[in-house]
């Protein structure tokens, strides 16, 4: 793929890589980490006026002022505090940066600021880098960056465009690939989710991870404190989506489809004392509403007799239950007892490519009818190329399912055995336990002198003598700490495995194709006193396996629902315009998308809602 072929930025200003330095030029003052000093702007670009008030106010009495804002608006995560540098940003490798929108305007206040980002890529990487901006309707004069700016409008809170997604990695794979020192920075609003979401479908695209849901996890981690990355479901839906046409050697095509019906089953209470509500539907195909039926209305009393019908009959599904990822069609039951709106042959909608399905309910207050506004019960983004086995090489399993952690372990780290619990009733105290901690953490601090400086301390602080190891295994990065006592504390002996157990972590395969070894003093010289960050997220993988912050929750709240016992009552069989209950069955010609709440946005966190609830979606192809 060529420059040429690039997306346009918003400006329709095609993005050059070259260095158009006549444009905005920096003159660096001393390295940041020593000095206060601040780099003396000269900008010749219509931007300048934004930096007017900067000249008056040094980038350290700004951050003095608005870090509690930014601080509080960063919530999980990572910063970027080094020197005078005080900014929502990660290095998630070492050559792919994640960070928060450059605000020019009063939102500075509270996000990085524009022209503390400048200085920041102008000094670690002056000439080496592009920014690509991801937040949707928010563009700034790319004269900032030197020209070096790639616009990809995406809405906030949703999963970006399928087809936005391979250029992107095109994008960023070419100008990585035209020098060693280059490096990206990708941003949105807050630098989370439509930033994860495509540095995530890179990862895929050069296989940094072989798997896309350690990809995620992986991104996750670095950038965020408690593993809180990519959370919403469609967004992580387009992951495996992207993952899955890879896997496949297959390009992006839309598929034409007529969407048949949506509904739903073991749908939630809402009705009270003072409100009863409706049941409300709408479908759009990208930012068109295509199909907005009647709501459906349930009595109180109706919504207690459902209820009592799913609390006595776990099971959701009989012999007659059809598999909706099956490519054989027939007749099969789909939902045994459900509710929801049938599109009437004489308003037939047509959807391609990506599509949302709103579901929420509508409040009234009794007996006068008032509305009371309405809640949104969830939401979930797809794309018709999926609804079909035989259009996307496959049917396509959902990944949180897909990839199912291993036994007692995760993605990214292998087990690690449990503490033995045959220690002796002296243990270590906490305080003891804690100060072995500090020392590990000394070697990212300070990783030239690691081994002399863990003994010293261990030595002078507790009385016993540790290492620390570093090891490389294959594409294993094997710690382990070993623990031996002096002869006064030899009462309380434990072993290095019981205190912290020997762990493997998985380096990624792809990385050394992503950043060799010898791109690395390019990247990072020496002169400006920094390190390569894969160091640094190595221990962040190892403390978030050690802290149980990598959870499969979406497998683990799977296999927990009861589903034994006795089907529930299959309703009369139909598909009325709207309502329920009936039993859904489908057509020989028919395929079905069936979303559980834990693949829905908003549903999968919302504890009113049951784990069985489910959406379903019909289509017919069109040839």
């Amino acid at each position: 793929m060529s420059l040429e072929d690039l997306p346009l930025s918003l400006n329709n200003q095609r993005i050059s890589v070259e260095d158009n330095s006549e444009e905005l030029k920096l003159s660096i003052g001393k390295d940041p980490l020593t000095t206060s000093r601040t780099p003396v702007l000269e900008v010749n670009s219509p931007a300048q006026n934004s930096f007017s008030s900067f000249s008056s106010v040094s980038l350290k009495t700004s951050n003095m002022i608005c870090k509690p804002w930014r601080t509080m608006v960063s919530q999980n995560r990572r910063r970027y505090k080094i020197g005078n540098f005080d900014l929502d940003l990660t290095y998630i490798t070492d050559r792919i940066i994640a960070m928060g929108f450059p605000a020019i305007d009063q939102e500075k206040i509270y996000r990085n600021s524009m022209e503390a980002t400048v200085q920041f890529l102008e000094y670690y990487h002056a000439g080496h880098y592009m920014v690509f901006n991801l937040r949707g309707n928010h563009i700034y004069d790319p004269g900032y960056f030197h020209n070096r700016v790639m616009t990809f409008e995406m809405n906030d809170h949703h999963p970006p465009r399928l087809e936005l997604m391979a250029p992107f990695c095109h994008a960023v794979h070419e100008y990585l690939q035209a020098n060693d020192q280059n490096v990206v920075a990708v941003h949105c609003k807050a630098g989370k989710g439509r930033t994860g979401v495509m540095i995530c479908a890179y990862l895929v695209y050069i296989n940094f991870y072989l798997s896309p849901r350690q990809n995620m996890d992986y991104y996750s981690i670095v950038r965020t404190v408690n593993n809180k990355g990519v959370t919403i479901p469609s967004q992580r839906r387009y992951v495996y989506y992207f993952s899955h046409l890879r896997k496949r050697g297959l390009n992006y095509v839309p598929l034409l489809s007529e969407l048949i019906g949506v509904y739903f089953e073991r749908p939630p209470k809402f009705s009270g004392l003072l409100f009863k509500g409706a049941f409300c539907l709408r479908v759009a195909n990208g930012r068109i509403d295509v199909f907005n039926p009647d709501p459906i209305y349930m009595s109180k009393k109706e919504m207690i007799d459902e209820d009592e019908i799913w609390k006595t009959h776990n099971c959701s599904f009989g012999s007659d239950y059809d598999e909706c990822d099956n490519t054989e069609f027939g007749s099969n039951c789909i939902s045994r007892r459900c509710y929801g709106w049938t599109v009437p042959g004489s308003k037939r909608v047509f959807l391609e490519g990506d599509v949302r399905v709103d579901l929420y309910v509508k409040k009234f207050v009794k007996s006068i009818g008032l509305s009371a506004g309405r809640e949104k019960l969830g939401h979930v983004w797809f794309n018709t190329m999926f609804s079909c086995p035989n259009f996307c090489g496959g049917a396509y399993i959902h990944g949180d399912e897909a990839y199912p952690y291993p036994e007692k372990g995760t993605t990214i780290v292998n087990h690690w055995p449990r503490c033995s619990e045959r220690r002796s009733s002296s243990q270590l105290s906490p305080s003891v336990c804690k100060r072995l901690n500090t020392v590990m953490d000394d070697f990212i601090n300070d990783n030239q002198t690691a081994m002399g400086t863990c003994l010293n301390k261990c030595k002078s602080n507790l009385g016993i003598v540790s290492y620390f190891s570093l090891e490389l295994f294959g594409n294993k990065f094997r710690t382990s700490f070993h623990v031996v006592f002096s002869a006064q504390s030899s009462s309380s002996l434990i072993s290095g495995e019981d205190l912290l157990p020997q762990s493997d972590i998985e380096l990624p395969p792809g990385l050394d194709s992503h950043c060799p070894s010898h791109c690395l003093p390019l990247i990072y010289p020496e002169q400006l006193g920094r390190r390569p960050p894969r160091a640094e997220i190595i221990m962040m993988l190892r403390n978030a396996h050690i802290n149980g912050l990598i959870k499969d929750s979406y497998n683990q709240r799977r296999l927990a629902a009861n589903t034994d016992g006795v089907p529930v009552p299959k309703a009369k069989p139909g598909r009325p315009p709207s309502g329920g209950p009936f039993c859904l069955m489908q057509g020989s010609d028919e395929h079905v998308v069936t979303f559980n709440a834990l693949e829905i946005d908003r549903a999968f966190k919302n504890e009113k809602i049951h784990s069985g609830f489910k959406v379903n979606s019909f289509f017919r192809l069109l040839k």
